[in-house]
């Protein structure tokens, strides 16, 4: 764990995490300008970035102290990638030209916090996200978004955290011990330690509601910051804040579920770190192995920012899972992508949109896509849950 920089005034704790990311900011936009001083100034950036990283442990409160990481982790690669992946000359802002002919505030303003690079060619948006819906006025905009950061406190604070406790009273270390970490082992080949009913309740919970802390906790910051640069500083337009997830409903296939419902905040810049391990690594750009290289980037970076931010709040035992769930969940889209096109092959074009998209294929990938939670979460999750639950009765 890197140690927090706590200031002398305790009561300035709080400003400790902005303070270092608008340093790196105006370090940034610097950088962003004048483009010889970009390799002198990284080594100040990423120090500033891992101070407003370290001192995510200063927010404590209703879990924002894990947002605050996974944002810290996710803006450093976006200013990198900003600064010395994109092409300033061939990145157009929408009616305004190429990056590279913008003044200082034109180059610096649209991009600093824009990291799903809108108002661009490549605009990242998941389904359903699109700038298709009519204009909002600020007032209704205001009203709705208010609206959502008032359900979404109570359920973060007082329902998801009595789900557990409260349906499978009382809980206890076995819950989540070894044996309970695997289920096909044990359902197919294993009579010593049978399956229970109160374990298969668990993982069901598990399966649907692994996703929803970090869902309302992305959201809740995007509608924050969406009312702070529209409402109060009107900086910006309601359009500019278009919605962070998708649509649920075309969550029914792994690939659905994180290209079209999951947030795409992370795709721009890791996807240029990816394109470049490519170029190291001498893989043609359109080439199968390009794209497989390029999304296995992005799921590894994506637990590699997950893993360092439990390792940063206390994770000492089991933030390497991080890593690993999110490579597995690649190699399961692989598959299924594979298994697709093996189907659309051999089935031709008519029968196999019909298998793919069909209404018994979408009931059948939402099943398939639960399984698979069924089966992955509990073995990324239980460890963790047996970790901090050995951590409080240790300090008794």
């Amino acid at each position: 764990m890197l140690p927090a920089p706590t200031p002398t005034l305790p009561w300035l704790a709080p400003l400790v995490p902005p303070f270092w990311l608008f340093t790196g900011i105006g370090i940034y936009s610097i950088a962003l300008h004048y483009r010889s001083l970009r390799w002198p100034l990284l080594s100040l950036l990423l120090y500033c970035d891992c101070k407003g990283f370290s001192a995510s442990t200063l927010w404590p409160w209703l879990g924002v102290d894990s947002v605050w990481g996974l944002l810290m982790c996710i803006w450093t690669s976006h200013s990198i990638s900003m600064l010395f992946l994109e092409d300033p000359h061939r990145l157009t802002l929408d009616g305004k030209g190429a990056l590279a002919e913008q003044t200082w505030w034109g180059k610096a303003w649209p991009t600093w916090n824009n990291i799903r690079l809108l108002g661009t060619p490549k605009s990242e948006l998941p389904a359903g996200a699109g700038s298709e819906n009519p204009p909002e006025g600020r007032l209704a905009f205001a009203i709705r978004r208010t609206a959502k950061l008032v359900v979404y406190v109570p359920i973060n604070r007082f329902l998801l955290p009595r789900v557990l406790p409260v349906i499978f009273a009382p809980l206890s270390l076995a819950d989540f011990d070894a044996v309970r970490q695997t289920f096909l082992r044990r359902l197919l080949l294993s009579r010593n330690n049978p399956i229970t009913l109160r374990e298969v309740y668990m993982r069901t919970v598990f399966a649907l509601l692994w996703a929803a802390p970090t869902y309302i906790m992305i959201d809740a910051a995007h509608v924050a910051l969406s009312l702070l640069f529209v409402v109060v500083l009107r900086a910006n337009r309601p359009e500019e804040w278009p919605p962070v997830y998708g649509d649920v409903r075309e969550a029914y296939t792994l690939r659905g579920f994180w290209g079209k419902f999951w947030h795409r905040l992370v795709v721009p810049s890791y996807s240029n770190i990816g394109k470049l391990v490519c170029q190291l690594f001498g893989i043609h750009a359109k080439s199968l192995l390009y794209r497989l290289a390029v999304a296995c980037t992005v799921f590894v970076l994506s637990g590699a920012a997950h893993a360092v931010t439990a390792w940063q709040l206390g994770d000492n035992e089991c933030w390497h899972l991080d890593i690993w769930w999110f490579f597995l969940n690649f190699v399961a889209s692989t598959i299924e992508s594979f298994l697709c096109l093996k189907v659309w092959s051999k089935n031709g074009p008519g029968d196999a949109r019909k298998l793919t998209y069909g209404p018994l294929r979408r009931s059948m990938g939402y099943a398939g896509v639960f399984l698979f939670f069924f089966w992955s979460v509990p073995k990324w999750q239980y460890p963790k849950m047996y970790s901090s639950i050995m951590k409080v009765m240790n300090a008794i």
